[in-house]
């Protein structure tokens, strides 16, 4: 669900602000995929958003083991959300995070608000 390669998946999380990640235009249904190395315990994610082009729902869900095993620990709230001029933020705290740590982790996209996507950290 990806636009092209210039503003591909890799872009929302690269840790540049000039780069983000777009899914194709008139596309509800996007995953976003973060696999690691190794084990890694997350407490907090931030989603960083361009104010019109972000999801009006989604869910995170995590995977202990990377495989097709996935557990959703969040739903959006768009009430809860930190609204700027030119972007949205949601602060996710997650709760329920095993002990062990997760190997992935992925934003499950299901309604935009306008033509596409626009995530710039995750």
């Amino acid at each position: 669900c990806c636009f092209n390669a210039k503003h591909s998946a890799s872009h929302c999380n690269d840790g540049s602000k000039h780069t983000f990640w777009r899914s194709k235009e008139g596309v509800d249904d996007c995953t976003v995929s973060l696999e690691f190395p190794f084990k890694v315990y997350i407490s907090t994610i931030q989603l960083k958003w361009f104010s019109f082009f972000c999801a009006k729902a989604c869910t995170i869900e995590i995977s202990e083991q990377g495989d097709d095993r996935w557990v959703k620990v969040w739903d959006n709230n768009p009430s809860e959300r930190d609204q700027k001029a030119n972007y949205v933020v949601d602060v996710v705290k997650i709760a329920n995070m095993p002990t062990t740590g997760v190997m992935a982790i992925r934003l499950v996209c299901t309604e935009r608000m306008f033509g596409s996507y626009r995530l710039y950290a995750f």
